[in-house]
């Protein structure tokens, strides 16, 4: 163990390094505080969708969603498929041009039948903005323009009347603007649109168009349900409803395999025409056209007042880089999907939002509706129906999803029913959402963003050297040689000050703030280990003249009483690592997670490790009988404990504590990633628990692993003892005392959780950790010792080997 002298210059170091970590620690307090406005966004064509099936009237819809608290309407573009619905175009497989074409008085013409034909109306249905974004957007085939003349024109009306159909009718009403037809080929690679011309055939009128199959077709045809989904733009109709409802659009461009540098200029155009001011998302997998477009992006948002959205759990290429040439101006955003609010609870969809803004620095909430298929809209529009008296009139009968039988025939449910439970279980939905959130101190509004902020270099450097002397006490404790560690921490005060310099600002961040996450928690966990045993008062005295010792002297009945203050000693030292961690990453960058903590499961194993390797190599003299060996020892030395180690009797107990081990180890390992391993449905009910009582749940692991098993190898007598007597009994206990020590630390490298919320979880592990520990796991230790040694005070009786 450390000297008091040694003790007393890391406390100074400790201190001083905390000091210098208030400045960026402040800085980070200041910007969290201040960004409390929260914006609840709706998904725009999700409740259109809702209104056209079920009759919601919008004009009592969007108001309704305004009074509950929506801030906003998040916009998608307008498809091809949803352009065909509105009639502004058609989107047609090459067999069925010819009857289209012959239908609106046109020329007959030669079609490739795996091509896909987009035919639309100049002048007449199709608005203007969309005929110059489908031009943009759809490879050309056949650009000329269909002349009708009055004859055919008149033919084609008198078709319509005899109800030939939609194009027929549609035709006619254009005419003589005519239609325009454009080819969409298929192309080996991807989506690729073709823009190859085609030749006219001399068998047929030069004024019809002509398209001629290409000279090989891939093996997987285009279909118009790929195309389906292109988006064309945000349509500047739906923008003026979205006004005219008093909400804010927020534009979603959306990636597709087939955009092109001049289609992303074109939405950029967009949002200067339709004067969008409101947050940016992306729609789909990537940054739109990523990764050849990244640049035009961040040229054409530079000086935007759009905050660009960051989604939570759905990284997208691209997006990072973006918001990096944006001056970091960004908000982070938290979604249900559709899937899951078709079954979701309401209460747990709430918590999940709240929980979102409250721990996450979520600042935009995208609301999809609950859906018709929810169990909740179905009982209550069941209920409305009963309430008006069963509509069974066959064009609004809807039959429920309920238990039916001779004895109960199926309940008879309007759409109208449907529309009204919709608009009032969703209202109510929303409003319970702002209700919580004004609760919490959050306002509603505009989504706040972070200023941009980055640690000092100055104070970068400073922090480091107070990492790298910590590390050096580690060493020191692990009696490790000076020419080992020493010239490791001069190295890396010196990357601390060059690094940034070259352009690898974050990468130093990450990896000073892994080494604290490493350093600190083996530290305070080893901190608490007596020293030499006989300088501390442990060495064996005779007892009468029977040979036999006593080994529970002075340091045992120091350590046991008090570890208490052992206790807080290495919760202390934890503390402070994980506030330099948090200081270190206190970047806005860190903030919006474009850049995250690298090496965690790193941090969750090397600690243990570390105690583990101290007391199997005796790194630390827990007594007089082991000698000062150090950590690094002659080859034959080391060779020789090896050895020594490999034909070690194991007693059975400890080789079915070693299998526990490691099944536990491999849990742990797992859940050290995001969800690779499902939490029960015990500890669910337990973390939900524990929000509710505690408003902020404390960790798991430190609650009902580390820090109990800390309390019990400092509270229990047997582990005091063992200390001194078996180390490596007493390392498998501290090790797992080492999973509190670093799960603290740990919380604070999550930079994306308030710095007040981590600093109110840790304290609330210590204390529910302390409890549990002291009540629950120190007696069962004892038990489990007693067994272990026969009741005699030592392991294993030497009779039954494994």
């Amino acid at each position: 163990m450390l000297h008091r002298l040694s003790f007393r210059y890391l406390y100074l170091v400790l201190a001083l390094t905390l000091l210098v970590a208030l400045q960026p620690l402040v800085a980070r307090w200041q910007r969290e505080t201040a960004a409390r406005s929260v914006a609840m966004v709706v998904d725009y064509y999700a409740f259109e969708q809702l209104a056209t099936i079920y009759g919601l009237d919008r004009a009592e819809l969007w108001p309704e969603l305004r009074g509950a608290g929506v801030w906003g309407a998040a916009l998608g573009e307008l498809t091809l498929n949803k352009a065909a619905a509105r009639g502004y175009l058609q989107l047609l497989q090459g067999g069925e041009v010819q009857p289209v074409l012959r239908a609106g008085g046109c020329a007959a013409c030669r079609v490739n039948e795996a091509a896909v034909y987009v035919l639309w109306w100049e002048g007449g249905p199709t608005p203007p903005w969309l005929v110059d974004s489908l031009r943009r957007h759809v490879a050309a085939g056949v650009k000329e323009i269909f002349p009708l003349p009055a004859d055919a024109a008149a033919a084609a009306g008198a078709a319509a009347a005899a109800g030939a159909g939609a194009a027929t009718a549609a035709a006619a009403d254009v005419g003589e603007e005519g239609l325009v037809i454009r080819e969409v080929s298929p192309v080996p690679v991807g989506l690729a649109l073709s823009a190859t011309p085609l030749a006219p055939a001399a068998d047929l009128p030069s004024a019809s168009p002509l398209a001629s199959p290409p000279a090989a077709l891939p093996e997987a045809p285009l279909t118009t349900a790929l195309l389906a989904g292109l988006g064309l733009g945000l349509a500047p109709e739906d923008v003026a409803a979205i006004r005219a409802a008093g909400l804010v659009v927020v534009p979603r461009f959306a990636h597709h395999p087939t955009i092109t540098a001049a289609q992303v200029a074109f939405r950029l155009k967009q949002l200067d025409e339709l004067d969008l001011t409101g947050p940016l998302i992306f729609a789909g997998v990537q940054l739109p056209g990523y990764p050849a477009t990244t640049a035009l992006w961040t040229e054409g948002l530079a000086g935007r007042p759009n905050p660009v959205g960051l989604i939570e759990f759905a990284r997208q290429p691209g997006t990072a880089a973006v918001v990096e040439g944006h001056d970091l101006l960004a908000v982070r955003v938290h979604s249900i999907t559709p899937a899951e609010m078709a079954t979701i609870d309401i209460d747990t969809a709430i918590a999940r939002f709240w929980r979102a803004v409250r721990e996450r620095n979520i600042r935009l909430l995208y609301i999809h509706p609950i859906p018709p298929e929810h169990p909740l809209v179905a009982a209550r529009a069941a209920a409305i129906a009963a309430e008006a008296g069963t509509d069974t009139r066959p064009e609004t009968r809807v039959e429920s999803e309920g238990e039916t039988g001779p004895d109960q025939p199926p309940v008879i449910i309007s759409p109208a029913a449907y529309a009204a439970a919709l608009v009032e279980i969703n209202t109510a939905y929303i409003a319970r959402l702002a209700a919580e959130l004004k609760a919490a101190g959050f306002r509603l509004g505009p989504p706040s963003t972070f200023q941009p902020y980055s640690v000092p270099q100055v104070v970068l450097l400073l922090l480091t050297i107070g990492v790298g002397l910590a590390g050096a006490a580690l060493a020191k404790l692990l009696r490790a040689p000076r020419w080992v560690y020493i010239p490791v921490v001069l190295l890396a005060v010196a990357a601390a000050g060059l690094a940034p310099l070259l352009g690898y600002d974050i990468f130093i961040k990450q990896t000073v703030a892994l080494a604290a996450a490493i350093i600190f928690p083996s530290l305070a966990v080893l901190s608490v280990v007596p020293g030499e045993a006989r300088k501390a008062g442990t060495g064996e005295k005779k007892v009468g003249g029977s040979g036999e010792t006593d080994t529970g002297g002075k340091a045992g009945r120091s350590l046991s009483g008090h570890w208490l203050f052992l206790y807080c000693r290495a919760a202390l030292f934890s503390l402070v690592g994980g506030l330099i961690v948090a200081a270190v990453l206190a970047d806005t960058r860190f903030l919006l997670q474009l850049s995250q903590f690298l090496g965690v499961k790193l941090a969750h194993i090397a600690p243990p490790l570390i105690v583990l390797v101290a007391f199997f190599l005796h790194c630390c003299s827990f007594s007089a009988a082991v000698d000062r060996r150090r950590l690094f020892p002659g080859i034959k030395d080391m060779r020789g404990r090896v050895k020594e180690w490999l034909l070690q009797p194991i007693p059975l107990f400890y080789a079915l504590g070693l299998g526990a081990v490691v099944v536990g180890g491999f849990v742990y390992i797992l859940r050290t990633g995001n969800q690779a391993l499902p939490v029960g449905g015990w500890e669910q009910a337990l973390r939900q628990w524990l929000e509710e009582v505690l408003l902020v749940r404390p960790r798991t692991k430190e609650i009902l692993f580390g820090h109990p098993l800390l309390v019990a190898a400092l509270a229990s007598r047997p582990a005091v003892r063992a200390m001194g007597e078996r180390a490596s009994a007493a390392g498998w206990l501290l090790a797992g005392a080492a999973v509190g020590q670093l799960s603290m630390v740990n919380s604070f490298s999550h930079i994306h959780t308030p710095l007040l919320i981590s600093l109110w979880r840790t304290f609330l592990g210590l204390a529910v950790g302390l409890l549990v520990g002291y009540l629950v796991v120190r007696p069962i230790i004892t038990w489990l010792w007693s067994l272990s040694s026969g009741g005699d005070g030592k392991v294993g009786d030497g009779k039954q080997h494994v």
